[in-house]
């Protein structure tokens, strides 16, 4: 089971009614983002449909509020490991009575959307200490204020 399905952002998602990307304008609005033509949101919304936003590619020359963007987790633009590690110690602490736990290996990937906040969608790997300490990948979405120091 990934964090994502753990901590119920999926039931989150599922509050939000998706765009009809089944006809020809795949809910395409001209005042939805300048920079987007009709063909990139529409490939845009299918990548983020398809995979929850932890796998969409980043669209050259374009850049809208709310869109979801791939992260360089090289860079210390935000504290990559330091989200995953809080998301798996949620796990833990939430399934500590189950004798589950998850220990943090290393941030494969790392996608962000701004809004009123950061929500940082974090692909990562840990062991599963309860599996014999096999390492797995997990997803899991965080959200951080933005504080001024970021700015």
């Amino acid at each position: 089971m990934g964090l994502v399905e753990l901590f119920g952002y999926d039931k989150e998602l599922s509050l939000i009614p998706p765009p009809d990307i089944s006809s020809h304008h795949c809910g395409y609005q001209d005042d939805e983002c300048e920079d987007m033509t009709e063909e990139e949101y529409c490939s845009y919304m299918d990548q983020v449909l398809k995979t929850d936003g932890f796998d969409v590619d980043r669209i050259p020359g374009v850049s809208c509020f709310h869109q979801i963007e791939p992260c360089n987790v090289d860079k210390k633009t935000w504290d990559y490991e330091g989200y995953s590690r809080l998301a798996i110690e949620e796990y833990n602490f939430r399934f500590k009575d189950a004798n589950a736990g998850l220990e943090f290996v290393k941030v494969l990937k790392a996608m962000s959307q701004a809004a009123n906040a950061m929500r940082l969608y974090l692909t990562l790997e840990a062991r599963d200490l309860a599996d014999g300490g096999k390492t797995k990948i997990y997803q899991a979405v965080v959200l951080s204020g933005i504080t001024e120091d970021i700015l």
